[in-house]
């Protein structure tokens, strides 16, 4: 057992990016003329390794480590105190998804906890009913994925390990510049509900910068779960506390629908990609199946961009455009989705998309498509990484929906529910995301994991709605293809080919955050794009790691949050 203190903040030291393992990146004197506001600290360690969405996460996940726990003892700390500090962006309330290397065998593993619609559900509804409030939450998936994923690779006894986030709920968690930011935008949602102006506005107005905010509630249910595992949430006073307020509020959860509730293990889809092998989850979740056929297609194109200008926007977009539809037409909580959406993961089609994309008019493509929540500033995902002293690897996205997820909080319980009835689609029955009992809704997260010759050189993902495939994809590009630095990758503007949400919409329409000059638009529109400027908030956070080639473990958190990486 290593007992060196963790130091778990940031450290400016120089990175390298993975393919500059050998050689400096092409992308420095290209960088300096980029005018960010943004500045990425990377952390390096030899040992062990935590990137998430908040240093009390961050610390607490080491700590396990330090102990003797491994990757998942470490990844059950992380994510519950993630949905103490970061109530906003998860907690017990939503889902989980998240991909695990095991050293010893050298396999990778796929574990989903989506949340489920009710065996009650309501069908005659619209999407606008169902945006915020009670009757938006689906049955909560993270607690019974991280018992599970436990129950497998855990070695820690499981009380211990939520232990650091029982301790964080009852003491409180100082008070960050993003959780002020959130809990002033969203008070119009939240002083709404009883429990969380309790909880958060005790004087009608946000907390200051640096005050705790203890929650005795949420350190009870913790306290249930640490004693009893799963059952502790999905039956007893947890799940009579929430049955009882979402059915007061209009929903159709039962004791019937927590009680059946079992997370998934799965086998990840995996491509090759110019040498690399690239891990993504399967459906329901799109936003692997998205990010790994664009992948797929890009590698048919044998340039190598030298530079991340007009042109690569405008090869990745055309891509983007061709490959939305197909995976959409697939890839949900459906009888044989993963099989059709695998069988899309081929030479042949990536070849028919690459070609398709070279002669496509960007502002009539050959296929069109409706999108779905694609205009949401969503903020309730976070993603963290971990890499233990045996080499074992979590790269894990957790999601409450929008931020705040339903924006309620039922009394007892401390915690927000997801919203995550909004994701289904509502359109039309035939629709093969529509709700339906029991279905698990479709989700944009993209946990990935890249390996080479059998070893992690990258764990990404990120957060943000329908930005996360196109952010996770900009991100993988940039390092494996252009040799970016990982710092300098999460730093680095971004862009989103927004998807369609009526007929009536721009099918053309590349969203773009700040820190992208001003003639890149003007070069936009004249190969057919149509560029739009929105806020960072809205393009959401991606938190990533490598592994180098001698060993050493590279965390770069990304800035545009309260996201930080530590390690020994």
């Amino acid at each position: 057992m290593n007992s060196r203190k963790a130091n778990t903040v940031s450290a400016k030291e120089p990175s390298l990016g993975i393919r500059a393992m050998t050689r400096p990146s092409t992308f420095i004197a290209m960088l300096a003329c980029w005018a960010f506001t943004f500045s990425v600290d990377a952390f390096t360690a030899r040992e062990a390794l935590v990137v998430s969405g908040h240093a009390v996460a961050t610390e607490a996940g080491l700590e396990v480590m330090r102990q003797g726990g491994n990757a998942i003892d470490a990844a059950v700390a992380v994510s519950l105190v993630l949905g103490v500090a970061e109530p906003y962006g998860s907690g017990l309330g939503g889902k989980l998804a998240f991909l695990f290397y095991e050293a010893e065998t050298a396999s990778v593993y796929c574990l989903q906890a989506l949340t489920a619609a009710s065996e009650r559900v309501r069908t005659d509804i619209t999407r606008a009913q169902v945006r915020r409030g009670y009757i938006s939450a689906c049955v909560p998936g993270l607690p019974a994925g991280l018992y599970s994923a436990h129950r497998r690779w855990g070695t820690k006894p499981w009380p211990a390990l939520v232990q650091p986030a029982i301790q964080r709920a009852r003491e409180g968690v100082p008070v960050t510049p993003t959780m002020r930011d959130y809990l002033a935008e969203y008070s119009y949602l939240l002083l709404n509900d009883p429990e969380a102006t309790k909880h958060f506005y005790p004087y009608a107005q946000p907390p200051l910068l640096g005050d705790r905010v203890p929650n005795e509630d949420l350190a009870v249910t913790l306290e249930r779960y640490a004693s009893h595992g799963a059952q502790g949430f999905y039956t007893g006073k947890t799940a009579e506390s929430l049955v009882r307020a979402v059915q007061a509020g209009g929903g159709r959860l039962t004791l019937e629908d927590l009680a059946s509730y079992r997370a998934t293990f799965s086998e990840p889809f995996q491509i090759a990609y110019r040498g690399y092998s690239v891990y993504s989850p399967p459906p329901p979740i799109i936003g692997g199946p998205l990010y790994l056929l664009a992948l797929k297609v890009l590698a048919q194109d044998a340039k190598r961009f030298s530079a991340d200008d007009v042109e690569w926007m405008d090869q990745l977009a055309r891509v983007m455009q061709q490959v939305y539809p197909v995976v959409y037409n697939v890839a949900a909580d459906y009888p044989d989705s993963v099989q059709r959406t695998a069988a899309l993961l081929n030479q042949q089609t990536a070849r028919r998309l690459f070609d398709q994309a070279q002669q496509a008019n960007p502002r009539n493509p050959f296929v069109g498509q409706l999108g779905y929540v694609d205009d949401e500033p969503s903020e309730g995902t976070t993603h963290f990484v971990i890499i233990d002293p045996a080499g074992n690897v979590v790269s894990a996205t957790q999601s409450i929906g929008l931020s705040f997820g339903a924006g309620v909080i039922a009394p007892g319980t401390g915690f927000f529910l997801n919203n995550d009835m909004n994701n289904f689609a509502y359109f039309t029955p035939t629709s093969i995301n529509f709700p339906a009992p029991g279905k698990r809704s479709r989700s944009s997260i993209t946990p990935t994991l890249v390996l080479r010759d059998n070893r992690p050189v990258l764990a990404i993902g990120g957060s943000g709605g329908g930005r996360i495939p196109t952010a996770v994809l900009q991100a993988t590009v940039r390092m494996l293809d252009l040799d970016m630095e990982p710092t300098a990758t999460i730093a680095a503007p971004r862009f989103h080919l927004h998807r369609p949400m009526t007929r009536q919409d721009a099918v053309n329409q590349i969203q773009l955050e700040h820190g992208w000059p001003a003639a890149l638009e003007r070069q936009l529109r004249d190969r057919g794009w149509q560029p739009q400027r929105r806020t960072v908030r809205y393009f959401g956070t991606v938190n990533a790691a490598i592994q180098d080639a001698d060993g050493k473990l590279i965390g770069a958190p990304d800035p545009r949050r309260s996201n930080t990486a530590g390690g020994y």
